[in-house]
């Protein structure tokens, strides 16, 4: 019965998901209170090529826009160019030309996009269980450097050395566009990974380590290649095929039958995604306003011969957002997944604990074939965005720094269906429910930091820091 009703909210969200609004089609003019489009312009944009911004714009010249929307537009088009993540401010200005014609001027003041960064990295699913037990063994070195914005067409070209703890060597390329109509995207990304140490099992909702300080115990190589469409503004398409390697020793073959299919110490496979995404949120790092919502289906393996699994699944999400009242802020997110029947290999089973998780529940994995997850949020806007002036820094991409403070409570739900170790897992197959309140600090350049208490059913409360908006 549980496991019915885990379902059934399942296919009601994604149901609803695909139900929530269409897109804001342009209304014409009743009447001569309208504004026509005569010329747009742009400045401060260095080195971003200007088709990248008018690739956002939801006008174009020669548009009509009415007068009583012409605020509500104008903001649209600031959030998408500022949802591009290539500039720290954006502004745009109307100027009248003559009668009802007006100029467009676009403003930006752009980020910083090469960044050489050093590595220093905790090896953990999330800050807050390394916090209980703090080891610096656990934590990788080594230095990240990425273009964000190469040949100012918003290309991204990334390459990342990390040493240590969990090691990595990895290469990626993503081109958004490679047509005159700004429509299709390719990328392209290999990487090569090897632990010392790595999980092999979940019992009572922890993970099991095993550690060789000698050799490695795990390998892995993966080279994916993706196809992107972007239809319109908000709605984008994706197609992506990867090629997944891995083997471990046989000391952790020894520790589980689980970890690849069939008692191997090797595993390969193609792993082929088809995704469908519309993204309405007036900012993506954290929104307060719009919608956002996605389906994906995954398909691991295609059934060749030298495949260690074959199955399909599917995750979906829907999240809303409102400004209730001045001040005041309301969200919740829907979010599941629904996997084939069958037995899946431990290396690649994943459900709660990873990305996804009920607040309360942060110390523990809850692993499963499916599941469904409810996550609410209200949030009070303590500090309004402001903007600090830093003196002593010399460059402008950096001296500015935009702020600002929520205060927020929320409360969290899911249930998660484990078929095969649910025996060893107590949390699995059953409700998970949390909830707290918190402070949030959102800044420049994808900054947040949250800071929460939160309480989940079995009564246990705990202090926990996330890096990032709740969805």
């Amino acid at each position: 019965m549980r496991k019915a009703a885990a379902f059934f909210c399942f296919f009601n969200f994604v149901i609803a998901a695909f139900a929530a609004s269409g897109d804001t089609a342009d209304v014409k003019p009743q009447s001569q209170k309208y504004f026509i489009v005569n010329n747009i312009s742009i400045s401060g944009n260095n080195k971003t090529k200007s088709r990248i911004i008018f690739r956002e714009l939801p006008f174009h010249s020669g548009d009509t826009i009415q007068q009583n929307k012409l605020d509500a537009v104008l903001l649209r088009a600031k959030n998408n160019v500022f949802n591009t993540f290539l500039f720290i401010f954006v502004r745009i200005d109307t100027i009248p030309f003559y009668q009802n014609h007006i100029d467009i001027h676009i403003d930006v003041k752009e980020r910083w996009y090469i960044f050489p960064v050093p590595i220093f990295e905790i090896s953990e699913r999330n800050f807050n269980t390394w916090l209980q037990n703090p080891n610096l063994k656990r934590t990788s070195y080594g230095f990240y450097v990425i273009d964000e914005n190469f040949r100012g067409l918003k290309q991204n070209l990334a390459l990342k050395i990390r040493l240590g703890y969990a090691e990595q060597y990895e290469l990626t390329y993503s081109v958004p566009y490679i047509n005159s109509k700004q429509v299709s995207g390719l990328g392209f990304g290999f990487s090569y990974n090897r632990n010392h140490e790595i999980p092999y099992a979940t019992v009572n909702n922890q993970l099991m380590y095993y550690k060789n300080t000698e050799s490695y115990v795990r390998n892995e190589w993966v080279g994916r290649t993706t196809y992107t469409r972007r239809m319109g503004l908000y709605n984008t398409q994706t197609a992506e095929l990867r090629y997944v390697q891995s083997g471990i020793s046989d000391s952790v073959l020894s520790l589980t039958n689980d970890y690849f299919s069939g008692h191997s110490k090797s595993f390969q496979l193609f792993i082929a995604t088809l995704a469908f995404r519309r993204d309405y949120r007036d900012n993506r790092v954290y929104p307060l306003k719009g919608y956002y919502y996605n389906i994906d289906f995954v398909k691991q393996g295609l059934g060749l011969d030298f495949e260690n699994t074959n199955f399909l699944y599917a995750t979906a999400s829907c999240r809303k957002y409102w400004n209730l009242y001045k001040r005041f802020y309301f969200a919740a997110a829907l979010k599941g997944k629904l996997s084939t029947y069958g037995k899946q290999p431990y290396y690649i089973q994943r459900a709660l604990g990873y990305g996804d998780y009920v607040r309360g529940y942060e110390l523990y994995v809850i692993d499963g074939q499916s599941y469904a997850l409810l996550r609410t949020n209200l949030r009070y806007q303590l500090i309004k965005p402001r903007v600090l002036h830093v003196d002593m820094i010399p460059t402008e991409k950096f001296n500015t720094i935009p702020y600002a403070f929520y205060l927020s409570a929320f409360f969290d739900g899911a249930y998660t269906v484990d078929n095969f170790y649910y025996k060893k897992n107590p949390l699995t197959n059953d409700w998970l429910f949390g909830g707290g309140a918190g402070l949030d600090f959102v800044s420049y350049y994808n900054t947040v930091v949250r800071f929460e208490y939160s309480w989940n059913k079995m009564g246990q409360g705990g202090f926990y820091i996330h890096f990032m908006a709740p969805f």
